[in-house]
């Protein structure tokens, strides 16, 4: 009898342990290594800030196989919608769903002044804040504006500019909306930068042209043109290569207007993959405030993976970039299939995924969008949309971040200590802690922060002002000895003669003698 129940409860304790396992959230195994990079371009293991929540299917979200899935946005309401294509036809088809993931509309055919209007390989979509649909009809060669109320009714049209400063093919492949409702598109083949439209569908002006991107040997090759020419006359190079800017990949505006634009890069020399434009065009990212990257100037521009840059076939292709509302940007790499997260200064947060079939790996990511903290990975190889949360150590850092920026820095030193006590080597927070002392006027602490974290920007500047404080706190004492020393030299100069004089007389006997002898 006695054996019986030891054996019952041994099979109990067994079903508990397996039950417990069972009961685990999926999210407690992260398949893919996490890892930031230090001042010197290092890289170093760090906990994961984001880990895989769900995976959803098209027959879990009941619009069947998404065999072609080109691109996801979340709405300004917090509507999440996917387009893709589907059947030997490429059907586009744009899925409207709530922030769970509910299925509320699916559109194939649009409507444009009462007549049916089928889209051609359309790849962008997004909504602006009084939720009208945009949607980049590329194979039609023009951008539609949608009703609000989901019905596929077209309300306006943006074709190819009536523009002296337009030439070519007008091809929109990606498009953006600003609060202003000014309308951002990159087309492809404009190398002069992104096409800006007014509300009314207005071109407006060529915004943010990149840079021409060159490699070493490229640039030998270009003087070597140069000379070429000088020689035998402007006629006699046809044969070389043109150098040209790099097109833009994909774009998003945040609240504020500045525009976020990516160029899929790979290989060594690129640079500036990532812009963040003001209203004139020009990129605001700082090199110098990346603090972590300041070895060398192509580091601290260098965006993605630093260390596999220089092999063309393992660097990064940036597809999509996201910003979310509290300044983060995420930018997506289709070739490395990971995920590259920056603080508003451009410094490197978090990276996570990779190339693989298991939970929270991408196969073929194509788009990506921010449903508030969380991130939404479209693969269109798996027809599936991963959502990533972030972990506590992610929101830890978010958290001290933010209140920094926002000026609360008791609340962020404690986020920031917090954060050092589940990632020693985080390079940011020493320098986020450097700044909060600097901010309280501790500057001896800060210089040991940014000292760890190898700042010598930031170093400097609190040195500087750690010596200012250190005279200013001595200066009555350093006065007084000052006035000390200086009545001193008054005195020796005046009575010095005198006073070696005395001291002498003393030593020879202590004054004058009767020299006559004694007599008996």
């Amino acid at each position: 009898m006695k054996n019986r129940f030891v054996r019952f409860g041994a099979i109990f304790m067994v079903m508990l342990v397996i039950a417990s396992m069972l009961a685990m959230p999926s999210s407690a195994y992260i398949a893919f290594n996490t890892y930031n990079y230090n001042y010197y371009g290092e890289v170093v293991v760090t906990p994961s800030g984001y880990t895989p929540e769900k995976v959803y299917y098209g027959e879990d979200l009941g619009v069947g196989e998404m065999t072609n899935a080109v691109d996801i946005y979340v709405s300004p309401q917090n509507e999440i919608y996917i387009l893709d294509y589907y059947g030997s036809e490429n059907i586009a088809r744009l899925h409207i769903f709530d922030s769970n993931f509910k299925l509320l509309k699916t559109l194939t055919t649009l409507t444009a002044n009462g007549h049916p209007y089928t889209m051609n390989l359309p790849e962008s979509v997004v909504v602006d804040k009084y939720g009208y649909i945009y949607i980049c009809d590329t194979g039609n060669r023009q951008v539609l504006k949608l009703d609000k109320d989901r019905s596929g009714k077209i309300i306006q049209t943006i074709g190819a500019p009536n523009s002296d400063l337009f030439t070519g093919d007008f091809k929109p492949t990606k498009v953006a909306i600003a609060k202003n409702m000014s309308l951002y598109v990159i087309c492809a083949g404009a190398l002069d930068g992104i096409m800006e439209f007014n509300e009314q569908g207005v071109f407006l002006r060529y915004f943010g042209a990149p840079d021409v991107q060159m490699t070493l040997a490229d640039m030998v090759t270009l003087a070597w043109r140069r000379f070429y020419r000088a020689l035998l006359g402007k006629d006699a190079d046809q044969a070389f290569v043109t150098f040209v800017p790099t097109e833009f990949e994909n774009l998003v505006v945040d609240d504020y207007g500045f525009v976020y634009a990516v160029i899929a890069a790979a290989g060594e020399e690129n640079t500036d993959q990532l812009m963040k434009m003001n209203f004139l065009g020009n990129n605001i990212l700082d090199p110098t405030a990346k603090s972590t990257k300041k070895i060398s100037n192509t580091l601290s521009r260098t965006y993605g993976d630093l260390v596999r840059r220089a092999t063309k076939s393992q660097g990064n292709i940036f597809k999509d970039v996201s910003v979310d509302e509290d300044g983060f940007i995420t930018m997506l790499d289709t070739n490395l299939r990971k995920v590259f997260e920056y603080d508003s200064e451009g410094n490197l947060t978090f990276v996570y995924g990779a190339h693989g079939k298991q939970q929270g790996l991408f196969y073929t990511p194509v788009a990506m969008a921010k449903l508030g903290k969380k991130t939404l990975i479209l693969d269109a190889y798996f027809g599936s949309v991963t959502v990533y949360d972030q972990t506590q150590y992610g929101r830890t850092l978010h958290e001290a971040i933010i209140l920094y920026d926002q000026g609360l820095y008791e609340d962020a030193e404690n986020y920031w200590i917090e954060v050092l006590k589940n990632n020693a080597n985080c390079e940011l927070a020493h320098i986020g802690l450097g700044k909060v002392y600097y901010q309280y006027g501790r500057y001896e602490d800060a210089i040991n922060h940014f000292k760890i974290a190898n700042d010598r920007f930031n170093y400097e500047d609190s040195f500087s002002l750690y010596r200012e404080s250190v005279i200013s706190q001595y200066f009555n004492l350093i006065m007084t000895l000052l006035v000390v020393l200086v009545v001193l030299l008054i005195i020796w100069r005046v009575f010095g003669k005198s006073i070696l004089n005395f001291i002498k007389e003393k030593k020879q006997g202590g004054g004058n003698h009767d020299d006559t002898e004694a007599v008996e």
